[in-house]
């Protein structure tokens, strides 16, 4: 995009859009897999067995805070331990703001400088 003060109105608009898009994006598998691992149906030994597989896989190996977040969902269901769901709530809490500082203290330097703040 480009940096010069009167393409700044359109690269902000074009953001904003971009943000509606992804708010609006429905993740139809996530939701499934989270109406699977219902309380209710956690009373089946091999139902159990399987959403605690799938909730430490997303809790441990995932490389997305929404998947993250639906495994810590998943384990208050299926009772793990309130300290072990705020510590992992805290991780999460802790790597969101680390994002927002990381940014404020290096901006991006237009289109070019925006790989490099992403591999840092």
């Amino acid at each position: 995009m480009p940096s010069d003060e009167a393409s700044m109105p359109a690269t902000l608009m074009l953001a904003i859009e971009v943000i509606g898009v992804e708010a609006a994006w429905s993740l139809p598998g996530y939701q499934a897999l989270y109406d699977l691992c219902k309380t209710s149906t956690l009373r089946d030994a091999n139902r159990r067995q399987t959403c605690t597989a799938v909730s430490e896989l997303l809790v441990e190996h995932s490389d997305t805070l929404l998947e993250r977040g639906i495994g810590i969902a998943i384990g208050k269901r299926l009772g793990w331990p309130d300290e072990r769901i705020e510590r992992l709530r805290g991780e999460q809490a802790t790597y969101v703001d680390s994002l927002g500082a990381s940014t404020a203290q290096a901006p991006a330097d237009g289109c070019t400088g925006i790989p490099a703040t992403w591999r840092a």
